[in-house]
């Protein structure tokens, strides 16, 4: 029906413009699935959106109403919004930095998908998305630089470290007659101020990932992610999927944690406070410092202005400003899949005969709320959300709460389609190496090497049907 209601919009007045090229006027009170079948095409079940060019990434679940719609674009603008060092003209944006990675939102996760990483040349410099994480088992990070390099500094200030990533490659066999060439990544840190990190701070390098169906993921209960898990392999499948029981800002308790490369956040809302916080340096009530990630040791960083304003609830970005933002980020839906043909439909076949689908699940059913929308789908995000250990390749030495070093969370494959229509390039697993769904499966090890090994040995035709698949979704 055609909405008539008096609509109230979250966030500020002035980004009402922003908000106004949302069209759709329809409203729907429950959303239900028609069937598996079905759903299985349509990722986000009956809320799935459609494809849209390089805005696919941009879209609001379908059929929500215009004081929705109007709620999302507000959210959006929020997120793309460029923050400023303070004190500046506007107060409304004030709170960059001192140190920090990007500007917005929208810098490291590119039209809501993931970042842009340039393998043009063999050195990459201090990239836009890709952030070198901090932990240190005795302080909890490093003592002098805090939980994340920032390589980007207030005006004439001294940016905490230089990254740069060379690249080398390395020749893989595949089917016969047939070789792929992997970039393996190789990061260094150079630090103007001559403070080296601590001997025991462990590093992690992270890409900014795909922000799509994270409502949907939020609302997946907690029950249906933890039957998956046999962390003593009691079945001897090689497969040991863990939870990772994170602590929880909004509830002071430990609990499921399910964003993240690691599983590090337990909340949507927790993960966005904490990237805003570490990534931008933007205070907020669950992460309140007006200095971003500067720790004790940053003398010259604690010295500059912050933006904690009275506007903004006494942080640099108030309750509202974050909840516009968990509104944007928990409303977006997964697109339609690009459809199959009978090569395609083999190769779904061969992704759960060689044991793809043991960690990447399929599907889940919902019955729950998005922002007080009633959901009641089958979604299909291909992932079991939990911990798995992917070998000494991709290890980091990494702990984050209860993952360890070798232990990452198994990555959704939704929206993988219309990943290079987005971003223009295809770059998966945590820092972004692989560039073809060929060159992820063949880092894969650990749990993972059984099903790395047939696929090797499939026949070239059968791997292109199941990488067929796997681009599909």
């Amino acid at each position: 029906m055609i909405t008539s209601k008096p609509i109230t919009i979250l966030g500020f007045g002035s980004l009402l413009v922003a908000s106004l090229f949302y069209v759709s006027t329809f409203t729907s009170a429950e959303h239900t699935s028609k069937s598996d079948d079905y759903n299985h095409h349509l990722p986000a079940g009956s809320l799935s959106a459609s494809n849209t060019g390089a805005d696919t990434f941009l879209q609001p679940f379908k059929g929500i109403g215009l004081e929705e719609g109007l709620n999302y674009r507000v959210g959006q603008a929020l997120f793309e919004k460029l923050w400023v060092f303070a004190p500046s003209s506007t107060q409304a944006s004030d709170g960059l930095g001192p140190l920090y990675n990007a500007r917005s939102c929208a810098q490291c996760h590119v039209k809501n998908g993931r970042a842009k990483l340039d393998f043009s040349e063999n050195l990459v410099i201090n990239p836009v998305g890709l952030v070198i994480r901090l932990n240190n088992p005795e302080f909890g990070q490093d003592p002098f630089y805090g939980t994340q390099i920032q390589p980007f500094a207030y005006p004439n200030g001294q940016a905490e470290a230089n990254l740069e990533i060379h690249y080398s490659t390395q020749m893989v066999s595949v089917a016969s007659n047939t070789s792929v060439s992997l970039f393996e990544p190789r990061y260094t840190l150079s630090f103007p101020s001559n403070h080296s990190l601590h001997p025991s701070t462990q590093q992690s390098p992270r890409m900014a990932g795909a922000l799509i169906g994270l409502g949907l993921i939020e609302s997946i209960d907690d029950e249906d992610i933890l039957k998956w898990a046999d962390p003593n392999d009691t079945n001897n499948d090689g497969i040991s999927g863990r939870p990772n029981y994170v602590p929880s800002r909004d509830t002071n308790s430990s609990e499921l944690g399910r964003f993240g490369w690691k599983s590090g956040q337990a909340t949507l809302a927790q993960q966005n406070a904490n990237a805003l916080h570490t990534d931008i340096g933007v205070g907020s009530k669950w992460f309140p410092s007006g200095y971003g990630d500067c720790t004790e040791q940053q003398t010259d960083c604690l010295a500059q202005a912050h933006g904690n304003t009275e506007q903004q609830d006494g942080y640099e970005a108030s309750d509202k400003v974050m909840q516009s933002i968990l509104y944007f980020t928990s409303m977006t839906s997964v697109p339609k899949r690009v459809n199959l043909d009978d090569k395609g439909i083999k190769g779904q076949q061969l992704f759960s005969d060689i044991g793809c689908a043991d960690c990447h699940r399929p599907s889940y059913t919902l019955d729950s709320k998005i922002q007080a929308l009633p959901v009641n789908e089958t979604i299909w995000p291909y992932s079991d959300f939990l911990l798995h250990d992917m070998g000494e390749k991709l290890a980091d030495g990494f702990i984050e709460h209860q993952a360890n070093g070798s232990e990452w969370r198994t990555p959704p494959l939704w929206g993988l389609a219309y990943q290079k229509q987005v971003n223009q390039q295809l770059r998966l697993l945590h820092d972004g190496r692989a560039r073809t769904v060929t060159e992820a499966i063949l880092w894969h090890g650990g749990e993972a090497r059984k099903s790395k090994t047939q696929f090797v040995n499939l026949s070239q035709s059968d791997q292109n049907h199941l990488i067929q698949f796997v681009e599909s979704l």
